[in-house]
């Protein structure tokens, strides 16, 4: 009875000692479609912090670039991972961690193709030209980007409450109206506010702002009667 035992976890070491051989090469796939996804995000990421939002539409085809570059990686991932299903899957007989490695990766990719795809057709719309709208009402604030002084405009527009980056030369004669004292309560001027910006102040004017709607990118912006 002792020998049994002993012998049948020899037998069980051996096949744990296997599965964990077999299951190795299909973590390395799944890290490699992982980080390659990964990498797919990075790039958009990149062009978020580093493309100067006061470019106007060369930060819409910039945007656009990027997200096109990113998809091509993850539909190219998508073929990859098709040909090693195809290749290598082999149904019950195939290792737990397999089945793991392309279900887990096709996921990733599906939903990181979805979220570039579901960019470009917004930011195409942006390419096909700007949402101008007059308003009798805005704020305008300060904040920091990448460690300068920036400018906004924040207005409600379509239920979406755009915050704009602006020129200082345009903050400068946005600002040049009357200010209202009691600003406390303008859903635009508190969420700016709550969201940590400085200096806001709600003007009264009325305004013709023209900017990239889905993008939140602003093209120009004028005082009536200016």
């Amino acid at each position: 009875m002792g020998n049994n035992n002993f012998f049948n976890n020899i037998e069980y070491a051996d096949d744990y000692a296997a599965n964990r051989r077999n299951s190795r090469p299909w973590l390395l796939v799944m890290c490699v479609f992982f980080l390659a996804c990964l990498a797919a995000m990075e790039i958009v990421s990149h062009a978020g912090k580093t493309v100067d939002p006061l470019t106007g539409h060369s930060a819409i085809e910039s945007y656009f670039k990027a997200n096109v570059t990113a998809l091509v990686i993850v539909v190219i991932c998508a073929a990859v991972l098709a040909v090693v299903a195809i290749k290598t899957f082999k149904g019950k007989d195939s290792p737990m961690m397999q089945v793991i490695a392309i279900f887990g990766s096709a996921i990733v990719i599906i939903f990181s193709g979805f979220s570039f795809t579901r960019s470009l057709i917004n930011i195409k719309k942006d390419l096909d030209g700007t949402k101008t709208t007059e308003k009798s009402s805005y704020v305008l604030c300060t904040g920091d980007r990448n460690g300068s002084t920036a400018y906004f405009i924040a207005f409600a527009d379509s239920g979406e409450y755009p915050l704009l980056q602006i020129p200082e030369s345009v903050y400068d004669e946005l600002s040049s109206v009357s200010v209202s004292e009691n600003a406390e309560g303008d859903p635009v001027y508190d969420l700016v506010k709550e969201s940590g910006y400085d200096d806001a102040v709600l003007c009264d004017a009325d305004v013709e702002v023209s900017y990239y709607f889905n993008s939140a990118i602003f093209e120009s912006a004028e005082l009536s009667g200016s």
